[in-house]
C-alpha cells in the first residue's frame, strides 16, 4: 500500500512538474506574439527598439562576450556528432567531469549549441518549428549566463522571417530573448525592473 501510495505521489509531483514547463513555454510563446503584434502594428516601435537595444548591447557587450568565453569551454565543435555520453567522456579526458544531467542538458537544449556556430550559419536556422522547437521556446529554463552567451553569439537578423503568417516571427523571438535577459541581469544586481515601452498605450 505504501509504494502504491508513494507511486502515486510521485506521479502527481511529475504532473504538476510538467504542467509547471508547459505553462513557462506557453508564456513564451504568448510574448512572442505579442512582440510580433508590436513589430508589424506600430510603425515606430523598429526604430525605437533598436535604439534602445543599441545602447544596451554596448553597454553589456564585455559581459556577454565573457559568458561566450565560458559557454564554448563547455560545448564541443562537434556538439551534434556527440552522445551525451560521449561528452562525459571527453570532459574525463580533459580532466572535468560532467555529471549525467549536465551532459543531457547540453545535448538537448540546443539553443547553447548557437555559441560554438558562426552568426551567419545561425541566421538560416529553421528553430521555430521541428522536432528541437522547445529548446528555443522555453527560454525561462535558461540562467543569465547561457542567455548572455547566446545572445553574443546572434546574428542581427535572421533569413526567412518572411514567411505569410508568421512574417517577423523570429525577430520578435530575439527581441524576447533580449527583453528575458535584460530581467535576469536586472534581477542578478537588484536593480529595479521598468515597465516595457508600449506602442498601443
Amino acid at each position: 500500500m505504501n509504494t502504491v501510495h508513494r507511486r502515486h505521489e510521485f506521479t502527481l509531483c511529475l504532473q504538476t512538474e510538467l504542467k509547471g514547463i508547459k505553462a513557462k513555454a506557453q508564456k513564451f510563446e504568448d510574448d512572442i506574439e505579442l512582440w510580433r503584434g508590436r513589430f508589424t502594428g506600430a510603425p515606430e516601435y523598429n526604430s525605437v527598439i533598436a535604439s534602445r537595444l543599441a545602447v544596451w548591447e554596448q553597454s553589456e557587450r564585455e559581459e556577454n562576450e565573457m559568458a561566450l568565453k565560458i559557454m564554448r569551454s563547455y560545448i564541443p565543435a562537434n556538439i551534434s556528432e556527440l552522445s551525451a555520453k560521449d561528452l562525459r567522456d571527453a570532459a574525463e579526458e580533459y580532466g572535468s567531469m560532467f555529471t549525467v544531467d549536465l551532459s543531457e542538458y547540453i545535448k538537448t537544449k540546443r539553443l547553447l549549441w548557437w555559441v560554438i556556430m558562426h552568426p551567419e550559419d545561425i541566421s538560416k536556422q529553421n528553430f521555430l518549428a521541428g522536432a528541437h522547437v522547445g529548446s528555443f521556446r522555453d527560454i525561462g529554463s535558461y540562467d543569465v549566463c547561457e542567455l548572455r552567451a547566446v545572445y553574443a553569439a546572434m546574428p542581427q537578423t535572421f533569413e526567412m522571417d518572411n514567411t505569410p503568417g508568421k512574417v517577423g516571427l523570429k525577430a520578435a523571438w530575439r527581441t524576447g530573448l533580449a527583453e528575458r535577459l535584460k530581467s535576469l541581469i536586472q534581477q542578478q544586481r537588484q536593480e529595479t525592473v521598468p515597465g516595457g515601452w508600449d506602442p498601443i498605450n
